[in-house]
């Protein structure tokens, strides 16, 4: 905002007359007239672009009046005489030293307070050369009462270092001691334990005594009674029940009966193909280090085995093996060698295994047993488990 510099010529002299806001770092010079009030010539610009710092210059009455550009609101504007030159100068931010106490004046009216202005930056200040002593001037009018300064508080000193520990005061006087009565007696404590044995004397044992006289012979006693006839087999004893026994049974408990039962030992013969298998697969060869007898249909052996079979991918449809018997001294590698007594028979869409032979078919040492698949494989059957148990003979 632009503010106006006055210029007031009094007694042949020039006065200039401010308000409380500054330039940004301009100087300010005005030329004194040579005599009275004639014409005055001034100049007004940035020392360090020289750009004029003024908009208008008009004179009312013995009055020169600058309209200032570039005012600033909080900076003050320090003004002296140098050889017939009145400079004004930005001080800054305030913080210059202060002038000598001028002479008092009359008191002026109270002037309203101003805005404090912003504080702006700080002005190149530039000595001139000192003038030669000019004669005392009029003392002027005293100037109304500016805006109060701004007030700003410097920062919080540091902390002072700890202070010097106080000096110990003297030790007090030692305590009175006073005894007190002897309290009653108190009741006598349990019995301690008993303590350990000590150790075995070191005494060496006695002699030994003089035998003795034979004593006198007692006489025979009476016969005891026959006892009850024992069992000469397992058929009579109460807990064993023997059934139809063959060559090679055993015994075994069944924990239901309550007894023990004979048995045939089992045999299992045990096979798994894998994925979907291909067409005439050979799923299973075996040959007999035993004798050994399957049941008709595969049903339960003698031993409580059953024959099973499943899968672990179903069939789309209806899927049947072939279970075949070459004699010991057969070449099971030709093809009529080979006598078909059973099927395995997988339903559509099923997974579980049926059995159906042609009778009891009875295997010895060295016979073969083989179980082909069908010339067609399923498409989806897979991962085949299979068991066929028989009984030892």
């Amino acid at each position: 905002m632009p503010s106006s510099g006055l210029i007031r010529v009094i007694n042949g002299k020039p006065k200039l007359l401010i308000d409380s806001r500054t330039t940004t770092g301009a100087q300010t010079s005005v030329a004194a007239p040579s005599g009275g009030q004639g014409q005055i010539s001034f100049s007004v610009a940035s020392p360090s672009t020289g750009i004029p710092l003024y908009d208008s210059v008009s004179q009312q009455g013995n009055n020169v009046v600058l309209s200032l550009r570039n005012l600033v609101a909080g900076n003050n504007v320090s003004l002296r005489n140098h050889d017939g030159l009145i400079i004004i100068d930005s001080t800054g931010t305030g913080g210059g030293a202060t002038g000598p106490t001028g002479p008092a004046g009359p008191a002026g009216p109270q002037g309203l307070d101003g805005m404090p202005g912003a504080i702006g930056p700080a002005g190149n200040s530039i000595t001139g050369p000192t003038g030669s002593a000019g004669s005392p001037g009029v003392t002027g009018p005293t100037g109304s009462i500016g805006p109060a300064g701004q007030s700003i508080t410097g920062p919080t000193g540091a902390t002072g270092s700890q202070g010097v520990a106080g000096v110990t005061g003297p030790t007090g006087s030692p305590g009175v001691s006073i005894t007190g009565p002897t309290g009653l007696a108190g009741s006598p404590g349990a019995p301690g334990l008993l303590g350990p044995t000590g150790p075995t004397g070191a005494g060496a044992p006695g002699p030994i005594g003089p035998t003795g006289a034979p004593g006198l012979g007692g006489g025979t006693g009476p016969t005891g009674a026959t006892g009850a006839s024992g069992i000469s087999t397992l058929v009579g004893a109460g807990d064993v029940t023997i059934t139809a026994p063959q060559n090679r049974d055993q015994l075994h408990y069944d924990s239901t009966l309550g007894k023990w039962v004979n048995a045939s030992d089992p045999y299992i013969v045990a096979a798994f193909v894998a994925g979907t298998g291909s067409g005439n697969q050979v799923v299973l060869y075996h040959k007999f280090a035993t004798n050994v007898t399957i049941p008709s249909n595969f049903g339960v052996t003698r031993s409580g085995a059953i024959s099973e079979a499943s899968s672990l991918a179903r069939a789309t449809n209806g899927t049947v093996f072939t279970l075949s018997l070459c004699l010991a001294a057969a070449d099971p590698s030709i093809g009529s060698n080979w006598l078909d007594f059973g099927t395995i028979t997988i339903a559509a869409t099923g997974y579980a295994g049926s059995f159906v032979s042609t009778g009891v078919v009875s295997f010895v040492i060295g016979d073969k047993l083989r179980i082909t698949g069908p010339l067609v494989p399923d498409a989806t059957l897979g991962n085949l488990a299979i068991s066929i148990a028989g009984d030892r003979i």
